[in-house]
């Protein structure tokens, strides 16, 4: 997992690539009271529609809720804004190269205990 704290101004702002795991937000103690613009593409290019909008202290998105895709961010003041981003990604594939033991007892003991 990644965490950054990327700068978004007022053009759209690729964030999370397609099948990245995420979780967005802007800074709890922003002062200005910011507004941001998420938007989520199948395409690698800008968004056409206005977007979900975010702003302080505590609205997140995350990748259940705004779908597949692209993510993209904008800020909808005349600023800049500062957000919090965690990318990871969740591939199964980590299991078949034998990252973790994924033998039926394993899984169940971590699972239902």
């Amino acid at each position: 997992m990644a965490t950054s704290n990327p700068s978004v101004g007022t053009a759209w702002t690729q964030l999370v690539p397609a099948g990245d795991d995420f979780t967005l937000g802007v800074q709890a103690n922003d002062p200005a009271g910011n507004h941001l613009a998420v938007a989520a593409t199948d395409a690698d290019s800008e968004p056409s529609v206005a977007g979900h909008i975010l702003a302080t202290p505590a609205n997140v998105i995350n990748r259940a809720l705004i779908g597949s895709g692209f993510v993209w961010a904008k800020s909808l003041r005349d600023t800049a804004i500062i957000l919090w981003l965690h990318r990871w990604n969740s591939d199964p594939i980590l299991f078949d190269a034998g990252v973790w033991d994924t033998t039926a007892t394993w899984l169940y003991d971590r699972t239902w205990s």
